[in-house]
């Protein structure tokens, strides 16, 4: 399975949050990172995190709550 990208969030001039759709050791995932173009690197960073596609309603019920509770 090729990445597929999902959306993306612009933090600053040179920073995003991406989120796509990938696969690791055949399970898909929800992979949200950071994504950073500068002058010495562009890329992704290690800041960020991989969820399976099984657990995405845990995730989204936790961020509901985070929104609620703001």
């Amino acid at each position: 399975m090729v990445d597929k990208e999902i959306g993306k969030i612009e933090l600053d001039k040179s920073t995003k949050i991406i989120v796509r759709l990938t696969e690791w050791k055949s399970e898909q995932r929800v992979d949200i990172r950071k994504f950073v173009e500068t002058e010495r690197y562009t890329g992704y960073t290690k800041q960020g995190i991989s969820v399976p596609v099984a657990k995405i309603d845990a995730l989204k019920a936790l961020l509901d709550g985070a929104v609620v509770n703001k």
